[in-house]
């Protein structure tokens, strides 16, 4: 168990950086569109701007349920390693 208790760190790390990075890809883009938006019809604009608020409401939440998925796999890990239910 203690392989897979790293190896979950491991994972539950990675998803952390990959969260930074979807930060700073999103920032880019918003760099390399932004400019140009003025150019794009009224709808796609729009369309564009409805995307962008998704995604900077999903990537929000990331660091939450990571957080929730490391207290959720440690309860898990107290449970194997204790016989103790939490709840």
């Amino acid at each position: 168990m203690t392989r897979d208790c790293h190896r979950a760190d491991l994972v539950l790390d990675r998803m952390a950086a990959i969260t930074g990075e979807l930060g700073e890809l999103l920032a880019a883009l918003e760099a390399d569109v932004e400019p140009e938006l003025a150019g794009w019809t009224g709808e796609a604009r729009e369309e564009y701007l409805r995307a962008k608020r998704d995604w900077g409401r999903a990537v929000e939440r990331m660091p939450e349920c990571l957080e929730r998925a490391r207290e959720a796999f440690g309860e898990l890990a107290y449970s194997v390693f204790t016989g103790v239910k939490t709840e």
